[in-house]
């Protein structure tokens, strides 16, 4: 069971007084000593919280502010800057992005001290500084450094920056190779005889003095003092190849002996207490931000014995992000006695042992200008582990009956280092009513509700955590309503609602779907749906017994190549383009020129050509198709020029799909038949073309490839369209087997009758079931029909192909199952 050290965390569920806003914690670990890792979900904000508590008083823990690049400038991933401090014994078991930083040359706002170092001076800002034994302060601090050389002492006025008249400057590792100054001054070398320390009296020796030189270089572990005036003065007068001088470089703080220091803004949380009223009348930096973002935050508990470093995720469907003044509450709520904000947004980043934990808005993590690292000097003992334990505490994830569940387990050694086990003596095991569990950790929840335990045992460790799963109570089929054929099935989806609401995806055994009217359809364990007669006919889906839900689906076998639209008569038809000479163009019938029937509509068009939009003609109605066409025909010519079009239908959820013709509209001598296949639709929206339809458009681009055409001017000319049609795909029916015998193997026969007009039948037999295609090419190869592309039982079938629409000639019909495949050829005669 969880040990007592860690119930904070792991049984304790949070309730904001203010807002009753819950906190659930769905894991917490031992990430290196000391140092606990708290993944926090609150799903009503929605919020995602990282906490890294880092007990300061751990031997083996120590802090590291660092630089991007090492450099004044510069720009780093916080995972590259940890990785590129880890080496062996000095391993970054955490890190967290820290200032804000210049954009455009990735220089800090503030102060930062790394390695005893100071980066710059201080703003009016907050900082977080640990000394040499990790001993905390969070403060707005002012520079007071100075340097005595003998019984003369001069105020040092900054750090890096820009000498300016009469000023004494410090440079150091930061600012570069050199420190960039002009010839018009004094500059001093100095070493420390012990290490670099902020707030402590350093000595210093004295091993190069210039005067009137400037730009000295800076080599590693030195300073340089650079002064101009009065301060160039004082160097020349007090310092001396050899000499020991003292070195103050000082913050406005009662800490000693700082070593590392970050800074951000505003502070968020002062001795238990929100403080951003106070933050903003003193006039600190972001103190007035009202705005939901990701956040970063560094804080520290009331006895200044753990360290919190906490990134909050926001811009995302997942979190939010938080205003400050929700923050400095929830900070206060997760025990941080004082805390300050961090560089947040995309800048927001948590790392631990090496991973990225939260998930940046950016969508990928960003080169940040600094960070703070928690670092384990904590030797390795894998021999020895301390602890084996489940890595979340399941008691808090939404976990669903009927869902499947990866449980994961985490080991450390006696040191809290990460350690390895050996899988096979790993074992799990459930309580029975709450589900299965297999040997390598996937738990099968129950399909009905229950309450128990997951465990798991490795050696003399073992672990549980206790699980309660939520019911599926809501099923919905989709589409609600379908079309089908007899040979074209529809594939219906029924998704599951959990009683709270959450959609949840069940596996294919875990939905019944039965047909209420066997003799017009049937359906298939995965939700496929066939047709056998004309008719209407519920499919319902069910999850257990009481939970339900149903679709209609119409199954309308058409047949041949019905006309569906004479184009006769201009009733339900209205005419429109896009940039088009209305005024000049015209629709109307046609008497005299004619494929078919009593007339045609005859389309004449007039517009100015432009090189940037398409000039297109519109024809508008609304005709309901029967059933499942495959090819919609329209007879058409035009006069010398060519054009090109396509149809424009609509679905029953109101969805668009645009289906291009197979070939232009051209010829002036007679009509010609273009096909728009259904195959070829190109969707409007994100949905996948589903029946029933209706035509809605066809759109036609005149004169469309005619390079001949100049920009601004005028072009008319005259297209012909008749005799609409819709074209069926031929059925297929299973036959009877001559005896009981299997097939012994697979045979193609000659259709019959050959030649035919219009139909024929093919007849052909598969040894094994198996994905099989009957296809129709013309003699160019081009695929004229598709009477069967799915997967059929062993055994004899039969293919009915009624050709009415097209061409008399001769014909080839392929035969693909398996490895099989035949062709034979056949004759239309009309």
């Amino acid at each position: 069971m969880k040990k007592l050290l860690l119930l904070f965390f792991l049984s304790f569920t949070f309730y904001s007084v203010l807002n009753a806003q819950r906190l659930d914690t769905l894991s917490s670990r031992y990430v290196g000593p000391g140092v606990l890792y708290s993944d926090i979900i609150a799903r009503d904000v929605p919020w995602t919280i990282k906490v890294l508590r880092v007990n300061l008083k751990n031997p083996f823990i120590s802090l590291e502010a660092v630089k991007a690049k090492e450099s004044y400038y510069g720009y780093e991933r916080t995972s590259a800057m940890a990785q590129r401090r880890t080496s062996p014994g000095h391993f970054v078991v955490g890190a967290i992005n820290a200032d804000y930083y210049d954009t455009k040359n990735g220089a800090i706002t503030n102060i930062q001290i790394g390695k005893g170092q100071i980066y710059r001076g201080p703003i009016v800002s907050t900082l977080i500084g640990f000394d040499t034994n990790n001993k905390p302060m969070m403060d707005i601090c002012t520079l007071n450094s100075f340097v005595v050389s003998g019984d003369s002492l001069l105020k040092i006025n900054e750090v890096n920056q820009t000498r300016g008249s009469d000023k004494l400057i410090l440079y150091n590792f930061y600012m570069g190779a050199s420190t960039g100054t002009n010839a018009y001054g004094s500059e001093v070398l100095v070493t420390p005889t012990t290490e670099w320390l902020v707030n402590d009296t350093l000595k210093c020796v004295v091993e190069k003095v210039e005067k009137n030189v400037g730009n000295m270089a800076i080599p590693a572990g030195k300073a340089v003092l650079s002064g101009h005036g009065i301060a160039a003065s004082f160097i020349n007068n007090n310092f001396h190849v050899g000499d020991t001088v003292k070195l103050y470089m000082g913050l406005s703080t009662d800490l000693k002996k700082i070593k590392e220091l970050v800074g951000g803004h505003p502070r968020l949380v002062k001795n238990g207490v929100n403080y951003l009223d106070e933050a903003l009348k003193r006039g600190e930096p972001g103190s007035s931000t009202t705005t939901a973002a990701p956040r970063s935050i560094a804080g520290i508990s009331k006895d200044s014995t753990y360290l919190y470093l906490v990134t909050l995720d926001g811009r995302q469907t997942s979190s939010a992000g938080a205003i400050l003044d929700d923050l400095a509450n929830l900070m206060i709520r997760l025990g941080l006695y004082d805390a300050f904000n961090l560089d947040g947004g995309g800048s927001t980043t948590m790392v631990v042992r090496n991973s990225v934990m939260n998930s940046p808005s950016d969508g990928n993590e960003r080169s940040v200008a600094n960070c703070l690292l928690v670092v384990s000097s904590a030797p390795k003992v894998p021999e020895t582990l301390g602890k084996v334990a489940f890595t979340y505490n399941y008691n808090k994830f939404l976990i669903y009956c009927a869902q499947k569940l990866q449980l994961s387990v985490y080991a450390n050694d006696i040191n809290d280092n990460e350690a390895a086990i050996d899988a096979t003596q790993l074992s799990f095991s459930v309580s029975p009513e709450l589900g299965t569990v297999d040997s390598k950790g996937l738990f099968t929840a129950s399909k009905t509700p229950a309450n128990g335990y997951l465990y798991l045992r490795y050696k003399n460790f073992s672990d549980s955590s206790y699980v309660s799963l939520i019911p599926i109570n809501k099923l919905s089929v989709t589409p609600k309503t379908a079309v089908i054929d007899g040979s074209t099935p529809v594939k219906l989806t029924a998704t599951a609602y959990a009683s709270d609401l959450t959609e949840r995806t069940l596996s294919i055994s875990d939905i019944s779907w039965t047909s209420l009217d066997t003799s017009i359809a049937t359906v298939k364990a995965d939700g496929s749906v066939l047709g056998k007669n004309e008719g209407k006919v519920k499919i319902a889906a069910s999850f257990l017994s009481n939970v339900t839900d149903t679709a209609e689906v119409t199954v309308m076998i058409g047949r041949g190549t019905p006309v569906v639209a004479q184009m006769d008569s201009l009733t339900g038809w209205t005419f429109a383009g896009s940039y088009l000479d209305l005024a000049a163009s015209k629709l109307e019938v046609s008497n005299d020129i004619k494929s078919e029937g009593a007339a045609s509509f005859k389309v004449g068009f007039n517009y100015a050509y432009n090189t940037t939009y398409n000039n297109l003609v519109y024809l508008n109605c609304n005709i309901p198709f029967y059933g499942l066409p495959d090819t919609v025909f329209i007879d058409a010519k035009s006069d010398t020029s060519v054009s090109s079009a396509f149809l424009i239908v609509v679905n029953g959820q109101n969805k668009s799909f645009k289906i291009p013709a197979s070939s232009d509209i051209s010829g002036s001598d007679k009509f010609r038949t273009i096909a728009f296949p259904f195959k070829n639709n190109i969707p409007l929206n994100t949905v996948a073309l589903t029946y029933p339809v209706k035509l809605a458009r066809i759109v036609v681009q005149p004169q469309y490839n005619d390079t001949r055409r100049v920009a601004g001017q005028k072009y008319s000319g005259t297209f012909y369209l008749d005799n609409m049609r819709l074209h069926y795909p031929a059925e297929v029916t299973a036959v009877e087997e001559s005896g009981t015998k299997m097939p012994q193997g697979y045979s193609l026969k000659q259709n019959y009758p050959n030649p035919f007009n219009p139909s024929t039948i093919i007849e052909f037999s598969i040894m094994q079931e198996g994905n099989t295609s009957l296809k129709v090419f013309d003699l160019l190869g081009r695929e004229v029909a598709v009477l069967l592309n799915g997967r059929l039982n062993a055994g004899g079938h039969r293919a009915v192909w009624n050709a009415s629409g097209v061409p008399s000639g001769i014909y080839f019909y392929r035969l693909q199952s398996g490895n099989f495949v035949e062709t034979k050829k056949m004759m239309l005669v009309r």
